[in-house]
């Protein structure tokens, strides 16, 4: 069946072989909606993509649910093809660990798209993200700001929850949908957001809804 399988991939189309990787690496058990609109900030056609791998049954859609699946086989597979060419990085041990790292590990990933980090407690804060990110999802992130020279004009996932990260200068969050989950900031002036996000406010914690 491995064999099967890794024929079916190889007759993919490059977009769809893309599109498959990430859902099998990131995005197993998400809801559509939430994929098509990281995936399609990241790769044009990704719509269509999913299509393709739902009708070759690479994965599977529940219409119930709204949530995509993919068998654990399939999803082992996708995750021993690899790519050199780093885009996405995802961090989860099973057990919380402590990293000791000098803060610019992500300096010459240009082309990362999504990061996600739990279970990790970083002992120094980021110096740089790249501005190629689309998804930024990091559970206890450890610091107040975020890098100085940061300029996500193409991020549309922001997840910095259980951590103390506040808005302390202007800066414009471009949403191009409504997957924003608890950040805590500084004054709320500074805040400029869509008229699609609906935002509810209790002292300096903004709440936005349609998470995931």
């Amino acid at each position: 069946m491995r064999l099967d399988l890794k024929i079916s991939y190889d007759c993919l189309q490059d977009g769809a072989k893309r599109v498959f990787l990430d859902i099998a690496c990131f995005f197993k058990r998400k809801t559509l909606e939430f994929i098509e609109d990281i995936l399609e900030a990241c790769d044009d056609g990704a719509r269509f993509y999913i299509e393709i791998l739902v009708d070759k049954f690479f994965i599977t859609n529940d219409e119930v649910n709204k949530r995509l699946y993919m068998h654990d086989l399939i999803q082992q597979m996708a995750k021993e093809i690899g790519n050199d060419n780093i885009e996405g990085i995802i961090l989860d041990p099973p057990y919380q660990e402590e990293v000791v790292w000098d803060g610019i590990a992500f300096e010459k990933m240009n082309n990362l798209k999504i990061l996600i980090i739990r279970n990790t407690q970083f002992l120094a804060s980021p110096k740089y993200f790249p501005k190629s990110l689309r998804l930024l999802d990091w559970k206890g992130f450890p610091s107040t700001t975020l890098p100085p020279a940061f300029s996500p004009s193409k991020l549309i996932c922001l997840k910095l929850y259980g951590s103390h990260f506040r808005l302390e200068k202007p800066f414009k969050l471009s949403f191009k949908c409504n997957f924003i989950d608890f950040l805590v900031f500084g004054p709320l002036d500074w805040i400029s957001h869509d008229h699609r996000v609906q935002a509810k406010v209790a002292g300096t914690r903004l709440s936005l809804h349609n998470t995931v």
